[in-house]
């Protein structure tokens, strides 16, 4: 676990690194951009082709999905196993796996 942890905190910081020398006009591409996006810009001007910055920021918007995705189940985990411990307020209601209630 840790190993992993610090192997992709390296990697982020490559890649945050890496985009942030590809900001060649901070003011154009970052500042004064008209669109709530600014690194839609960085990686048209980067890679030089809209299908490209199209697909990057496609491949972007995929990983945070499957990162919210898999912070959701990590925090649904974690209430249940600590509600299971009756440590939370309405652990009662919090603890039960299904709330339809199957005759045995």
């Amino acid at each position: 676990m840790l190993a992993t942890v610090l192997l992709n905190g390296a990697m982020g910081l490559i890649s945050i690194i890496t985009f942030v020398l590809c900001i060649t006009d901070y003011d154009a591409m970052v500042v004064n951009n008209p669109s709530f996006y600014p690194y839609i810009s960085i990686f048209q001007k980067a890679i030089g082709s809209d299908v490209g910055a199209t697909l990057m920021t496609t491949l972007f918007i995929l990983l945070n999905f499957c990162a919210c995705l898999s912070v959701l189940a990590a925090a649904s985990r974690q209430i249940f196993s600590f509600a299971r411990d009756k440590g939370l307020p309405f652990s009662g209601w919090f603890r039960q796996v299904s709330f339809l209630r199957r005759p045995m």
